[in-house]
């Protein structure tokens, strides 16, 4: 085994406890996400003697607690496992940060792999600890001893069961519908989605968020889109929610009818007053649609999310990173076009938010991602616009169709939302761009009320009426002048 982890510059790779050379992606898997060996059966464990492990028996978690409260070697050394767990590597291990090229360019890929190296020895420390309760667990012959005196009456674990039988299956049910969506054509595999949503099984399973069905629904929402978004990249497809062919290509975000009713009877509300439904929609709505004037209200928008993330920070967490990929997808702006920094706000919240001691820091960071997602968005609708008027101009050249006037005038009225100052970012690029979009727009109306052929003089004729009218000057000048000669020689 290798002493310490080591960094390639040369060749960008890592070089592990493993002793092998691992590429980026590869680190960032073992140890970021925590799916080496060492991180899965320590976890495996802690949620096992924890209590968070869902498929274990009332009974067997009855015993459990039984072993850890009991005066004996085993509750000292559970008390030593939570101390260590929750000191060195809980809170530790969600600042691991998630390794880029550019990290070995700009230095921190050292730093950034000898902090992850750091945390994974703690959990080296602590795996021979949980493995030790196991086998005192395994040495009790629990397997074997009646069930203990059950302080809940009959009809209470009666219901108490058939409440968690009816968890499972719903659990089960979200799961093979998301295998089912994967293994669609095109497939998609869990490490082409979306970084928080690589773990879904997991987070079905053991997160504390996913209690009920409601939960289980919204984790199995977000992967779902994540699925489908996918494949429609795959499939060289974008999807837009009021699609016709390109005419809404720069229209604001569409809400459907539940986001806007909950946003419209919240509006006037105050945010301590909400529910967490209606808070953690309007939220998502506001960051969503940020830059739209009626929607540009940043002084509410800060309000809902201070009042979110004191109440809870997991879901104020969940609900800024599905708004900034909806922002996204709206945008139509790929993950890899985003800055450094604001990939690691839409990927890594959970990290930054770890890190941020106030409110304010995380907010800072938030807020510059909105705005390049939206400059992002603002840019590509222009530049698909002006390529769409160009290639209409120039088929227009040789026959203006009835489908291509009716072409004209979608561009002409994409046009005019750069122009109408409904949002910021179309606002701001006319501005810039007013010159070359004018210009557009100008070109477009010489053929708006055309049919057929161009109605220009073609060149031939302007040429041969041209040749026509010298010829007949040329001729009345040769005729003036022997009028004059003739007139001349008389008065002679």
């Amino acid at each position: 085994m290798a002493k310490e982890f080591k960094i390639n510059k040369t060749t960008k790779k890592i070089i592990d406890y493993d002793d092998k050379e691992i590429s980026i992606e590869e680190y960032n898997r073992l140890y970021k996400r925590r799916q080496h060996p060492t991180w899965v059966r320590l976890q495996e464990l802690y949620d096992k003697f924890s209590g968070c492990q869902t498929d274990v028996s009332l009974t067997d978690r009855e015993r459990l607690e039984e072993l850890k409260k009991s005066e004996t070697i085993s509750s000292k050394l559970w008390k030593d496992i939570e101390n260590k767990y929750t000191d060195e590597i809980y809170y530790k291990r969600e600042k691991i940060n998630t390794l880029w090229p550019s990290d070995f360019e700009n230095g921190k890929a050292e730093s950034f792999v000898k902090y992850g190296e750091e945390v994974f020895k703690k959990a080296q420390e602590l795996l021979p600890m949980l493995e030790q309760m196991e086998n005192h667990w395994k040495a009790t012959g629990n397997d074997t001893k009646k069930p203990l005196n059950d302080p809940l009456k009959d009809q209470d674990r009666g219901e108490l069961g058939k409440r968690a039988n009816e968890i499972e299956a719903y659990r089960k049910k979200a799961k093979q519908e998301i295998e089912d969506a994967l293994n669609q054509d095109p497939k998609i595999t869990n490490e082409e989605l979306e970084v928080a949503n690589r773990n879904w099984e997991n987070s079905i399973w053991y997160s504390l968020l996913a209690l009920g069905e409601k939960e289980i629904d919204n984790i199995k929402k977000r992967v779902l889109a994540d699925i489908e978004a996918k494949r429609n990249t795959k499939k060289g497809k974008r999807k837009r929610e009021n699609e016709e062919e390109n005419d809404n290509s720069n229209k604001r975000p569409k809400l459907d009818s539940q986001e806007e009713e909950n946003y419209e009877n919240s509006k006037n509300q105050v945010a301590s007053e909400l529910e967490d439904d209606k808070l953690k929609s309007s939220l998502e709505v506001l960051i969503k649609m940020e830059g739209e004037t009626d929607y540009n209200d940043k002084q509410r928008r800060e309000e809902l999310e201070k009042e979110l993330w004191k109440r809870n920070r997991s879901i104020y967490l969940e609900t800024v990173m599905e708004a900034l990929k909806k922002r996204m997808t709206d945008a139509e702006v790929e993950l890899d076009k985003l800055s450094e920094k604001a990939k690691r706000v839409v990927e890594e919240t959970n990290n930054i938010i770890a890190e941020a001691r106030e409110f304010e820091e995380f907010e800072a960071a938030k807020e510059e991602a909105i705005k390049e997602i939206g400059e992002l968005g603002a840019k590509n609708k222009l530049t698909s616009l002006l390529s769409w008027g160009q290639s209409t101009i120039k088929a227009a050249q040789k026959n203006v169709t009835e489908k291509l006037k009716k072409d004209i005038k979608k561009i002409q009225e994409q046009i005019k939302s750069f122009k109408s100052g409904t949002n910021s970012y179309l606002s701001s690029l006319y501005q810039q761009e007013k010159s070359k979009i004018d210009r557009l727009d100008s070109d477009l109306s010489t053929y708006s009320s055309q049919t057929g052929s161009p109605k220009k003089t073609p060149r031939g004729v302007i040429i041969s009426v041209s040749l026509v009218a010298v010829v007949i000057v040329a001729v009345a000048a040769v005729v003036i002048v022997r009028r004059r000669k003739r007139i001349e020689k008389i008065k002679k």
